[in-house]
C-alpha cells in the first residue's frame, strides 16, 4: 500500500517538474507574470490543514511560505540574508518535515502548538549549524564506500550528505506508518532534496511553479487522507458506512446484498473481554473484505457487516459466501494467558521456570442472509431488509450458515 501512495506521488510531482523543465523559458516568462501564485497555493493548503485538523501538514505549509516569500523577508530582515539562502532554507524545511513525520498529530491546542514551534526551530538550528560550523565543507565517502565493497571515489557537501539523510529518515517513517498524509510530505521533502542537489529552479518564475507544484501536491495527499478516514472504519480498517451509502448510489439495476452477523458475539465479549472482542472484530472483518467474486465489503455496524455484489445474482455469489464462512470458521483465535511475561524468556538461562502451556485456542463462526433485486421498483433498503430477515433465518436454523431470502 505504501509503494502505490509513494509512486503515486513521486510520478506527479515528477510529470509536473519535467512539464517545468522542458518549456522551463516560456514556463518562467508565464509564471512570472502570475503574481503571488505559490503564495496563494501554500494559503490555500494551510486552510485546508487547519480546517480537516492536520496540524503537522499545517507547520510544513507555514515553512513552504518561507521561501516563497524569500525577497520580502530579505527585504524586512537583511542580516539575516546568509541563514536565509536557498540551500540553508531547504535543509530546514527538510529537517522540520523528517522531525514531524516521527511525531504524532498534536493539534492545534495553544500549548501543543509552541511546543512543535519550538521543537521544529531546535531541530532547524541544530542541522544547519552542524552543515555550516561543525562538519567540513566536502565530506569524501571513499572509505565508506569501500568498506561495503563498492570501488569509488566519492566526495560530497556536507548539506547534501545531510539533506539526504533526512529523507531516508522520512522514508523509514512511512514505512513504518504509511498514510497519504505521510507519504505526501515525503515526497515533497525527495522533491525539495532533488531540486537542491541538482541546483534546479534558480530561476524566480520556476521556483514559482515548484512551489505551487508543492502546495498541490500535500492538498491532494490531506484530502484523500481525509476522504479514507471518513469513509474507512477504524477499528477494522475496512469501509465504513458512510462508505456503503456512497456506494449504493453508483449500483445499476442488478445487483446481491449481504447481511453478515458474528454468532454470539455479546456472550463472547462478556466472556473474554472487549479487546479479544475487538480481535474477533478484526479478523472477521478481514476474512469478509477478502471475499472473492467482485464482491465489496463495509462494516455496518457493531458486530454486522454488509457485502455488495454488482451485476450478479444470488446462484452466482453462494459460493464465494460459502468460502468466507468456511475461512472464519476454521480460522482459530489465541488466547494467552494475562500473565504471559511480554518478552520471550531465554531458553539457556538456567532460571527459567518450565510453565503450563495456558494458551488457549477459540473459534468463532458467522452467519450470513443473501438477497437480491427481484424487480427494477425496489429501492436499496428494500434489498437489504431482505437480507436482513434471511440473516434471522440463519440465526434461527442454528447460525453457521447461508440463507437466502
Amino acid at each position: 500500500m505504501f509503494f502505490k501512495r509513494f509512486i503515486a506521488c513521486c510520478i506527479a510531482v515528477f510529470i509536473a517538474t519535467a512539464a517545468l523543465l522542458i518549456f522551463s523559458e516560456p514556463t518562467s516568462t508565464s509564471l512570472t507574470k502570475l503574481p503571488f501564485l505559490d503564495e496563494a497555493a501554500l494559503s490555500l493548503f494551510i486552510l485546508v490543514a487547519f480546517y480537516f485538523g492536520y496540524s503537522r501538514t499545517f507547520f510544513v505549509g507555514l515553512m513552504l511560505i518561507i521561501p516563497a516569500t524569500h525577497s520580502l523577508v530579505l527585504n524586512v530582515l537583511p542580516n539575516l540574508s546568509s541563514w536565509l539562502e536557498p540551500k540553508t532554507m531547504t535543509l530546514a524545511i527538510i529537517t522540520s518535515s523528517a522531525w514531524l513525520l516521527w511525531q504524532n498529530d498534536k493539534g492545534f491546542r495553544v500549548k501543543n502548538s509552541l511546543l512543535v514551534i519550538v521543537q521544529i526551530v531546535l531541530a532547524s538550528l541544530f542541522v544547519v549549524t552542524l552543515s555550516r560550523y561543525i562538519l567540513p565543507p566536502v565530506i569524501n565517502l571513499t572509505t565508506l564506500l569501500s568498506q561495503i565493497g563498492i570501488q569509488y571515489e566519492l566526495d560530497t557537501n556536507n548539506l547534501i550528505l545531510i539533506t539526504w539523510a533526512l529523507v531516508v529518515t522520512g522514508l523509514i517513517r512511512s514505512l513504518l506508518k504509511p498514510s497519504y498524509t505521510n507519504v505526501s510530505i515525503l515526497t515533497m521533502m525527495l522533491a525539495l532534496a532533488i531540486a537542491t542537489s541538482w541546483s534546479l529552479f534558480i530561476n524566480g518564475g520556476l521556483l514559482t511553479g515548484f512551489n505551487t507544484i508543492l502546495a498541490l501536491l500535500l492538498t491532494v495527499g490531506l484530502l484523500i487522507e481525509s476522504r479514507q478516514m471518513a469513509f474507512r472504519d477504524q477499528l477494522t480498517e475496512i469501509p465504513s458506512r458512510m462508505a456503503l451509502q456512497q456506494y449504493v448510489g453508483t449500483l445499476g439495476a442488478r445487483y446481491v446484498v449481504v447481511m453478515a452477523d458474528i454468532d454470539h458475539f455479546k456472550k463472547f465479549n462478556d466472556t473474554h473481554g472487549h479487546d479479544i472482542g475487538d480481535q474477533v472484530l478484526k479478523l472477521v472483518a478481514k476474512k469478509i473484505y477478502d471475499v472473492t467474486g467482485g464482491g465489496k465489503a463495509f462494516r455496518y455496524g457493531g458486530e454486522e457487516f454488509t457485502i455488495i455484489f454488482a451485476d450478479k445474482q444470488v446462484h452466482q455469489v453462494l459460493p464465494f459466501i460459502e468460502q468466507v464462512r468456511t475461512s472464519v470458521e476454521n480460522y482459530p483465535l489465541i488466547l494467552r494467558s494475562k500473565d504471559r511475561p511480554k518478552k520471550k524468556p531465554d531458553r539457556k538461562s538456567k532460571n527459567v521456570i518450565k510453565r503450563k502451556s495456558t494458551e488457549k485456542k477459540v473459534y468463532v463462526t458467522a452467519s450470513f442472509g443473501v438477497a437480491e433485486v427481484m424487480d427494477k421498483s425496489q429501492g436499496f433498503e428494500q434489498v437489504m431488509k431482505q437480507a436482513d430477515n434471511a440473516l434471522y433465518k440463519a440465526k434461527k436454523a442454528g447460525r453457521n450458515c447461508v440463507k437466502t431470502a
